[in-house]
């Protein structure tokens, strides 16, 4: 019997992701980050967790965020009635098309800004109050604005815990490159937009369940197939360069700005007393229709 890491530090190991300089973003439900490190670094503000990795004697920085893939899938089923039934008509995948109509949208998506907090945050704010918000809207917006937004909305709640992992690491290497799996990445719109709103290199994996993989790559040097887990990762590790992603530096200035806006929506809602007071008006709303 070989035991190998949690499903995260796994999924790191999959994606060849074992020195600093390296982070991975899975997305599939929720999106989870794990950036690789030589020494413990423990946030002061409790926003990103610090564990072991599962490379002997390294630890990783780590950041879970609950819902990303699982609001693009609401806005698939609760949204897109036409989408999905020419999908089925054409034999295509209900998220080919809205990907499609996200592309008619420019980067920042005429100024709409999504929180994609449906079932509370976690990191980097840990709020189980707060809810999901699409904020800008008027009547010139199109539904491919909303689409872009969705998708732009779960690449900036990524970007905010790389930058605090990133600050947490400033006398490491900086992160220069973002290695990316899950289900979302299917799709090279998002991983441009992931690039562009990071700032840096975006590669996808090849195998959509990185952890499998990483745990075949501890197993494989458990047995002594190679000399170590560095070893084993670089040769085994399914990368896609071909369809690797660079960020544009015009875009990531503009992404930046709107993350920026993004935060700002977030904490004057939290500060007004807004979460607090939904949370009481949605349990009043139980009880009634209880």
């Amino acid at each position: 019997m070989v035991l190998a890491g949690g499903d995260q530090q796994s999924a790191a190991l999959g994606l060849g992701v074992t020195r600093p300089g390296y982070a991975k973003v899975t997305t599939g439900t929720g999106s989870f980050v794990v950036a690789a490190t030589a020494s413990p670094y423990r946030d002061p503000q409790k926003r990103v967790v610090c564990s072991a990795s599962a490379v002997a004697g390294a630890w990783i920085l780590e950041a879970g965020i609950f819902t990303s893939g699982s609001v693009y899938r609401w806005m698939r089923d609760e949204l897109s009635a036409a989408e999905k039934s020419a999908a089925d008509t054409l034999g295509l995948d209900p998220y080919d098309l809205l990907n499609l109509e996200a592309a008619q949208s420019a980067p920042g998506a005429g100024g709409l800004i999504l929180l994609p907090h449906f079932a509370g945050s976690a990191a980097p704010y840990w709020n189980p109050q707060a809810r999901g918000v699409i904020f800008g809207l008027t009547l010139g917006h199109e539904r491919s604005d909303v689409v872009r937004a969705v998708l732009e909305g779960i690449a900036m709640e990524v970007s905010k815990n790389l930058r605090i992992i990133t600050d947490l690491m400033a006398d490491q290497t900086e992160l220069t490159e973002i290695r990316v799996s899950g289900g979302a990445v299917r799709s090279d719109l998002f991983n441009q937009i992931q690039a562009d709103v990071y700032g840096r290199r975006v590669v996808p994996g090849k195998m959509e369940q990185a952890s499998a993989l990483g745990a075949a790559i501890l197993a494989a040097t458990a047995v002594g197939a190679y000399t170590d887990v560095h070893a084993a990762a670089e040769a085994m590790s399914a990368l896609e360069p071909g369809r690797s992603r660079e960020p544009d530096r015009d875009r990531h200035a503009l992404y930046q700005e709107i993350v920026a806006l993004n935060d700002a929506v977030y904490q004057a809602l939290l500060a007004g007393g807004v979460y607090e007071r939904a949370a009481a008006l949605e349990a009043r709303l139980q009880q009634m229709k209880g």
